[in-house]
């Protein structure tokens, strides 16, 4: 689905899913801004997109998908490469051109046990 300009577009992100497909099509040069809302949880512990770090998690950083976020943090990319932070809110320039995908930053083998999920609206600029 191609989004016209100023068009917004929710969906809801799903924890426990490795990959959440938008079905948002974006080309190289477009910008988009990115807003998450809600609460998903990691086991016990909830946060919001903008995900949460503590003492024990960072035992286990090396596991994360997408290094630089945050625990939980909501994360994107294009075509299922590039990865990006999008958190609660991000306005962000497209540099190619493909289907917008979504995760909750864990490791790939902890989606197991995560629960809830988030409502990302995406609006072409």
């Amino acid at each position: 689905m191609r989004l016209s300009v100023n068009q917004p577009f929710t969906i809801t992100i799903f924890a426990n899913k490795r990959w959440n497909d938008t079905g948002v099509e974006v080309e190289d040069g477009e910008k988009y801004l990115l807003e998450a809302d809600g609460k998903w949880r990691d086991l016990v512990i909830t946060t919001d997109a903008d995900g949460y770090c503590n003492w024990y998690m960072r035992l286990f950083n090396r596991f994360k998908r997408y290094n630089q976020g945050k625990w939980f943090a909501l994360v994107g990319c294009i075509n299922k490469s590039d990865d990006f932070l999008i958190g609660k809110t991000t306005e962000i320039s497209f540099k190619e051109t493909g289907k917008l995908y979504c995760y909750a930053n864990d490791g790939w083998c902890f989606y197991g046990n995560n629960y809830g999920s988030l409502e990302l609206t995406i609006t072409r600029k």
